[in-house]
């Protein structure tokens, strides 16, 4: 089993690949202030600790694009973003030991906002989506059974929720400050 199965600090293109059995993840983007774009179009991570990390990404002129992604089948997290900003769009997060997406910040002035757009979080072992003191744009996505929340926030977040469904979740959405 590798350590990571993809980690870069550059500008990366991923197309119609498949990384699985790595720990601590399988595809691993970080300190990314020198990327333009990275865009990751129908990659699969599975069988991993976490399926993909996308960590201390400038906002300024990165744009980090992770489109019509399978993740599933990870020990931990399908996506885990921190200080970090991605737009996920047309993904599938599934079956992950924790947390379909979870989004982080861990005192870095880098903000975190990801958009998560047109895609389908479901039946994952804790959480849908987890903003851990941080926010993120949730749009048109469909939220479902998974263990404990569709949608759970803590501390102070931002969160932008628009015509999503949360269905079949013990508990829908969950904000607290």
């Amino acid at each position: 089993d590798a350590y990571w199965g993809i980690r870069s600090h550059r500008t990366i293109s991923i197309r119609n690949s498949e990384v699985s059995n790595c720990e601590p993840g399988g595809i691993y983007m970080y300190e990314a202030s020198s990327i333009n774009t990275s865009y990751l179009n129908k990659p699969s991570a599975h069988n991993n600790e976490n399926g993909i990390c996308v960590w201390n990404c400038d906002e300024g002129d990165t744009t980090i694009l992770i489109d019509s992604c399978t993740v599933n089948y990870n020990d931990d997290y399908g996506i885990w973003v921190s200080n970090a900003s991605p737009w996920i769009k047309y993904s599938d997060l599934k079956y992950n030991g924790e947390n379909g997406v979870y989004v982080s910040t861990y005192g870095s002035p880098i903000i975190t906002y990801p958009k998560i757009i047109w895609s389908h979080i479901q039946e994952n072992g804790e959480t849908g989506i987890y903003f851990d003191c941080v926010g993120g744009y949730v749009y048109a996505t469909r939220i479902s059974d998974n263990s404990t929340y569709g949608i759970y926030g803590y501390g102070e977040i931002d969160a932008l929720i628009r015509y999503s469904k949360s269905v079949d979740n013990m508990t829908g959405i969950r904000l607290l400050y």
